[in-house]
């Protein structure tokens, strides 16, 4: 769930990413050809309004989550490789 100031688009997600994890992205058009059958969405967000009414903020802003995931990701991968038992 997101407020909305964390409303970014997908592109600037996945910039956002690549920057935490030290790599870029290259964004290439699909021919006409590829693009059938797929979403053309580029902003996705859920709808919090409901949430807002019962006084609910977000305690952590997008930037800093994606960096918590992140970091919490690469300590799961690094127990699992030393036998450890992730979750």
């Amino acid at each position: 769930m997101a407020d909305r100031e964390s409303d970014i688009t997908l592109k600037e997600l996945a910039e956002r990413l690549a920057g935490i994890v030290g790599t870029r992205v290259v964004f290439e058009l699909p021919e006409e050809s590829e693009r059938k059958g797929y979403s053309t969405a580029t902003r996705a967000m859920l709808d919090g309004s409901k949430l807002e009414g019962l006084d609910w903020k977000a305690r952590v802003p997008v930037g800093e989550g994606l960096s918590s995931t992140v970091e919490s990701l690469r300590e799961c991968i690094q127990g699992s490789e030393k036998g450890g038992v992730s979750v």
